[in-house]
């Protein structure tokens, strides 16, 4: 069998993991028929079929699965190679990838990145967002160097865990809804009422429901959950439309609170901190730039 072509295996797992291989082209800054010749002349060379075409969905086949851990095990090896001579040979140089959940990513990360990059023109920085689960098992994986989470990954042996900063969780509620009007509510105030959540998986809806169940209240039962949500946005946006009350990260409720489109109240009793982690992984050296922002980043300069 010819020698697997590091080409052909990043435009492979480009498509699996976008889905579509105009997406796949995108990604890679390549025309789309490279990226299909790419893969065609992958699986002539493999004699296998590495995707279930059905319509316009685009999935892996038996054996296109059992090749895409390895495929990313050869390029995430490529990719720290390649970081590691870059910078020996110009100093701080190369690609930082970072995935994030979606709260440090859109609050904390934009200004971090800004700030460490202020000093390494040369630098290139992919952040790839998804919920905490997500973060923890790219960083797994080997498609990304580290990882910043608004929850502690499982199983946490796998990690390097490191906090890093601290959100504070508040009761969001339409402004003319009735709990609007008092100072503060307990736990118990939220029983009955409209409750909206992030999906499963998000360290945003772990934090919320390990904090009511310290405070007594037992989210499945208690909550009458009227919408679960992919992203913060969707649920502050859905507050604000008067669809139900939700807690959520102070963060993402700052200007909404203070333009008067959203009501935030403390609650009684409840944890209203929760730390963001940035995760490393265990067994694993960083690339040199990884390690620089790692270092950087646990430091606190991130003000800068």
């Amino acid at each position: 069998m010819t020698p697997l072509n590091l080409r052909q295996l990043e435009a492979f797992v480009a498509v699996i993991e976008t889905g579509s291989f105009s997406r796949a082209a995108r990604r890679l800054g390549l025309g789309k028929s490279t990226v299909s010749t790419h893969v065609a002349a992958l699986e002539r060379e493999l004699v296998l079929s590495l995707f279930d075409r059905a319509g316009r969905r685009i999935r892996p086949s038996r054996a296109g699965a059992a090749l895409l851990q390895h495929a990313r095990e050869i390029l995430s090896a490529r990719r720290r190679a390649e970081a590691s001579m870059l910078a020996f040979r110009e100093g701080d140089a190369g690609e930082l990838l970072v995935a994030a959940s979606t709260i440090p990513a859109t609050y904390l990360m934009p200004r971090w990145l800004a700030g460490f990059r202020a000093a390494r023109a040369g630098i290139r920085i992919t952040l790839r967002v998804g919920d905490s689960r997500d973060a923890a098992r790219m960083l797994l994986e080997g498609t990304v160097d580290l990882a910043v989470s608004g929850a502690r990954p499982h199983p946490p042996g796998r990690f390097g865990i490191h906090p890093i900063a601290e959100d504070r969780l508040v009761l969001a509620v339409p402004p003319r809804h009735p709990l609007a009007a008092q100072r503060r509510c307990r736990p118990g105030d939220l029983k009955g009422v409209p409750f909206l959540q992030r999906e499963a998986g998000s360290g945003t809806r772990e934090a919320v429901d390990a904090a009511l169940k310290r405070a007594g209240l037992d989210p499945k039962r208690d909550l009458a959950c009227a919408c679960e949500m992919g992203s913060t946005e969707a649920v502050r946006e859905s507050v604000k439309a008067g669809l139900g009350v939700a807690i959520l990260s102070g963060w993402a409720v700052t200007e909404a609170a203070r333009a008067g489109t959203i009501r935030t109240l403390p609650l009684e009793g409840f944890q209203d901190r929760r730390a963001i982690y940035l995760l490393t992984p265990a067994g694993r050296s960083l690339p040199p730039l990884a390690k620089a922002f790692a270092g950087w980043v646990r430091r606190g300069p991130k003000d800068d």
